[in-house]
């Protein structure tokens, strides 16, 4: 028996089979994690190198630079005079009272606020009918403000106004055709009778007038449609900037939406910059990118609407408000 216990650890032989053992040399295979020298590739987070493309959301530094106004208001103010009957007495009222803002190309600026507070008065100034006390108006970079009319007269076609009654500004007796062929042979004198007429029908067309329109009369027109009519003579001109003054507060609210739809459509159309004038809150709401609030001549606030409306605790605004009516 002992000898059989010899015969057995004489067998051991097979210890060297540790080999086996040893091919788990594979766990030799350690450089498989070394392998995650693909860790290396954290230079593949370093190629967000073109994170120096921090510049992209810098390009829009144009956009950080807004384009140039093309209106500039600058401290304008504006005081009217009178000479009282009674011992000779000068009054004074100050009709605007130091007003800044801007105006660029593409927008429009609703002009809001009650009756008297300055609106028309400050667009009178932009359009150079009467001049201001103080301060500076630029249109495109030139100062306007105390220009002579002479020279003005050449700016004119730039900026033009529809104004709030529209069978004042029309003759009562020339024919519509006549009246739109006019700015036509001021600013392009050099254009053909056959070119003007095409030009004539193809705006009225545009305004959503019929064509038999351009031998009536002004009287032969209802409200809404003298101010399509009016649209249609200042763009003939083809102005920039459009002065819009109450265009649609003397109209039925059916009728003020389809105006306001045209004056949108003519906007994209012709590229116009809109200064819209209005003392009803939904229509300034619904027309304008920003809108500028004026009382007693000073401004009240400025911004988008939301912001002028929503963020605020003036008294004045609130006010506005809340005696607004909803417009759809």
């Amino acid at each position: 028996m002992t000898q059989t216990r010899t015969t057995a650890p004489g067998t051991p032989a097979r210890q060297g089979n540790p080999p086996t053992p040893e091919t788990p040399v594979p766990q030799g295979n350690p450089p498989t994690p070394e392998t995650p020298a693909r860790q290396d590739n954290p230079s593949t987070p370093e190629t967000p190198v073109p994170q120096g493309n921090p510049p992209t959301p810098e390009t829009p530094v144009p956009q950080g630079n807004p384009p140039e106004p093309i209106l500039q208001v600058q401290q304008v103010s504006k005081t009217f005079r009178s000479s009282g009957v009674l011992y000779g007495k000068t009054t004074e009222l100050k009709a605007v009272n130091n007003v800044s803002f801007d105006i660029y190309p593409g927008e429009t600026l609703g002009l809001l606020g009650e009756s008297g507070c300055g609106k028309s008065t400050m667009a009178r100034m932009l359009m150079h009918l009467i001049r201001p006390t103080s301060g500076k108006i630029l249109l495109k970079g030139t100062e306007i403000q105390q220009m002579p009319e002479s020279r003005f007269r050449h700016m004119r076609h730039i900026i033009q106004m529809v104004y709030q009654n529209p069978f004042d500004c029309l003759d009562p007796v020339q024919k519509i055709y006549r009246q739109l062929e006019e700015p036509l042979k001021i600013w392009h004198p050099e254009m053909s009778e056959t070119a003007r007429s095409e030009r004539i029908h193809a705006m009225i067309d545009s305004c959503g007038l019929p064509e038999n329109s351009l031998q009536k009369r002004p009287r032969e027109f209802s409200g809404g449609q003298l101010q399509r009519i009016s649209i249609a003579r200042s763009l003939l001109a083809q102005p920039e900037i459009l002065i819009a003054d109450e265009i649609v507060s003397a109209l039925d609210v059916s009728i003020q939406n389809q105006v306001l739809q045209l004056l949108q459509q003519m906007q994209e159309q012709y590229h116009l910059t809109i200064l819209f004038i209005t003392h009803d809150l939904s229509v300034a709401k619904k027309v304008s990118d920003r809108v500028m609030v004026m009382q007693s001549g000073r401004i009240a606030g400025i911004g988008k609407p939301e912001e002028v409306f929503s963020d605020t605790s003036d008294p004045y605004i609130l006010a506005l408000e809340k005696a607004s009516f909803v417009f759809t």
